[in-house]
């Protein structure tokens, strides 16, 4: 509403509004107020019409004559009436001005009215103010309408929902038809698709920003136009991610070993030969008397030869070579010599790889001839139960009885060099072996004499030589108790 102008202040009836007059001239001017009934279009309008679109009412605005500063000044610039439906552009609208006389602001009694003003028509939403000048009866009034939507609402109908944003939603403003706009960079439906760089790949690139170009998997490249070789993959290239071409030059599973190597970079020392080795580059191949990766070891740098022994290579073995009166692996034993040992019993000394060492007469060993070889130690007797022992070196043995008085008798002197043979009468046999010591010699020939006294014959005087042979002489140079062994390491 705009103003309203009644001159006289009076009704639509055409009688006072209040005061002490029925006509004008009217003592007092009215209490205007307005109500407002919005409903379907109609072209024949009923005294009481039904608001289907909605209805409102205003308090008492003024009196007789009301201007638009009125209105502001009350806060009723403009009227609104809010409606929930879609709006079917074709409208009816009633506007009646009435007069408050009870102080109820009912616009129920008609008698009240002061004028009625009867609208249809056919309106779009638009923010453009439609203008009307109406008089009516004896009052003038000047009023606009407009159809406009709420707020995030648009279209013919207000039934298109638009709300600006910027954020996850999307990231867009809304014209005036309720279009949503991107916003600079984005693009989509709800603008929520970034708009990425003009240089991305877009098949192998993607954006969550605008004017960004982030990689997918296996790409890289600030296009993302660059796949990604094998992961180790060195000096090689790639068409699809993953793969690992190899430069001119380079080949294995990851491009690192170098066609070139050996001629590059000539690895193999001390004439060693060098091959391309598909795990490691390289090998080399190594002459006798070298190893490592390199050929870089001489063989004989792996052993130490003591005792001023030098190292020697043949085929695929090292030795040392030792010095006279040295020997073993590294020279590590000293040799004795002839004059450092005496070989008892008439045992003879030799000079060996690993020495001096003693080859002893029949009958004796150890390494100096100092021990009696004991016959009964390799169990000499045949075809007897029992073995008689007259000392350390004569044996009995008791032979298989066929007849009770007959019965062979061997004695063994042990390790005596020479034999002799004693018969009987009676059949005993004797057998007679050298002797070891004086001692043992003179036990020996008591024995022989006993047997003697008992009938037996001595047949062969061999014997009595052989018993007579004198010890080995005893010199303080080395005894069997002060013996130096072969293989004796040198102090």
């Amino acid at each position: 509403m705009l103003a309203i102008y009644n001159k006289f202040g009076i009704k639509e009836s055409g009688h006072c509004c209040n005061g002490s007059r029925d006509l004008p001239p009217c003592s007092m001017e009215c209490q205007t107020f307005f109500s407002i009934c919005l409903f379907h279009y109609v072209t024949e309008l009923a005294d009481d019409p039904t608001c289907t679109y909605g209805q409102t009412s205003t308090p008492v605005l003024g009196g007789n004559s009301i201007n638009k500063s009125s209105f502001l000044s009350l806060n009723y610039f403009p009227v609104t009436m809010s409606f929930d439906f879609s709006w079917p552009r074709s409208f009816s609208l009633v506007i009646d001005a009435n007069h408050d006389a009870n102080n109820n602001v009912s616009a129920t009694d008609r008698s009240q009215r002061i004028l009625r003003i009867f609208v249809v028509d056919d309106l779009k939403p638009s923010s453009n103010w439609i203008f009307k000048d109406l008089r009516v009866n004896q009052s003038h009034v000047w009023f606009k309408y407009r159809v406009v939507c709420e707020e995030f609402y648009y279209g013919p109908s207000c039934e298109v929902f638009c709300r600006d944003r910027d954020d996850r939603f999307g990231h867009y403003v809304c014209n005036e038809n309720g279009t949503k706009t991107c916003l600079p960079g984005w693009d989509g439906y709800f603008c929520q698709q970034a708009i990425c760089s003009s240089s991305c790949n877009s098949s192998h690139g993607y954006c969550e920003e605008p004017y960004e170009c982030r990689c997918r998997y296996g790409w890289t490249g600030l296009s993302c136009d660059q796949c990604l070789t094998n992961p180790g993959c060195i000096h090689g290239t790639c068409e699809r991610p993953g793969e690992c071409i190899c430069n001119d030059g380079w080949i294995g599973k990851k491009c690192d070993i170098d066609l070139m190597y050996c001629v590059k970079h000539k690895p193999c020392l001390n004439g060693g030969t060098c091959t391309i080795d598909m795990f490691s580059n390289y090998s080399c191949s190594c002459l006798e008397g070298s190893n490592g990766r390199n050929c870089q070891n001489s063989v004989c740098n792996e052993i130490q030869c003591r005792n001023g022994g030098v190292c020697q290579i043949e085929g695929n073995k090292t030795l040392c070579k030792c010095r006279e009166n040295f020997y073993g692996e590294q020279c590590q034993n000293t040799k004795v010599s002839c004059d450092d040992i005496q070989c008892l019993n008439e045992g003879t000394c030799y000079f060996g790889e690993f020495g001096a060492m003693c080859t002893c007469e029949k009958g004796y060993t150890g390494i100096f001839c100092e021990r009696e070889i004991n016959e009964c130690d390799s169990h000499p007797c045949m075809n007897g139960e029992h073995k008689s022992s007259f000392s350390l070196t004569i044996v009995i043995c008791s032979g298989r009885v066929e007849q009770p008085v007959e019965m062979d008798i061997t004695i063994i002197l042990a390790n005596a060099p020479k034999t002799m043979e004693v018969k009987t009468v009676n059949s005993i046999s004797i057998l007679v072996k050298g002797i070891v010591s004086t001692k043992e010699h003179a036990h020996t020939k008591s024995i022989i004499q006993k047997i003697r006294n008992r009938g037996i014959r001595n047949q062969d005087k061999t014997g009595t030589k052989a018993n007579k042979q004198k010890p080995p002489p005893y010199e303080k140079k080395r005894t069997p108790d002060m013996r130096v062994r072969p293989g004796a390491q040198e102090e």
